[in-house]
């Protein structure tokens, strides 16, 4: 039995160093918002500059037609339209792996409550419950690794079209103000 407990404690804290976390408590929290930060300053920058080149020169002078047919150009861009669609099947596979990650999570803390309430009766278990919630907390590492990847792609694809959409936003902004009939339709 000791042998046992043993191998699956050298196999879970292996399993932790190979995926790159702390055997011993946890992901690398200062990392992760390091990378978050930086991608936040990332798309805040694209903004701005989008914001900045928003604006042409003769576009207060625009008709109402040509303001929607310029809107309607800029926003039915291959490029813009490429990168919703991306951008929608991204976030659905997000929310996938999400429900996926939970249920394993739920039946992941199911397994280690049973082993912690059954190290009480046997002894040394103890070690194998606490290598089933170290291997839970890798796992947990390597999809929150993969959230985050996913994350900064989209990111970047939204940084890609961020001239387009503050083009479109700024075209809609002088139709409203220029009264125009197409902005008061139904959506």
């Amino acid at each position: 039995m000791k042998k046992l407990i043993v191998a699956c404690t050298i196999a879970t804290l292996s399993a932790c160093a190979a995926s790159g976390m702390d055997p011993m408590g946890g992901m690398n929290s200062a990392s992760m918002a390091s990378q978050m930060e930086a991608q936040q300053a990332s798309m805040m920058a694209a903004q701005a500059q989008a914001q900045a080149s928003a604006a042409r020169p003769g576009d207060e002078a625009m008709s109402c037609d040509a303001l929607q047919a310029e809107m309607a150009a800029t926003l039915n861009d291959p490029k813009v339209q490429a990168s919703v669609a991306s951008m929608g099947a991204s976030a659905q596979a997000q929310m996938d792996k999400a429900k996926a990650a939970q249920a394993g999570a739920v039946a992941g803390a199911a397994t280690t409550t049973a082993l912690g309430v059954a190290s009480s009766f046997v002894p040394g278990l103890s070690w194998f419950s606490q290598g089933a919630m170290m291997a839970q907390q890798a796992q947990m590492a390597s999809q929150m690794n993969s959230a985050n990847r996913d994350r900064a792609q989209m990111m970047a694809e939204m940084n890609s079209v961020m001239p387009q959409l503050y083009r479109g936003q700024h075209l809609y902004d002088l139709a409203v103000k220029k009264n125009c009939a197409f902005t008061k339709q139904p959506s």
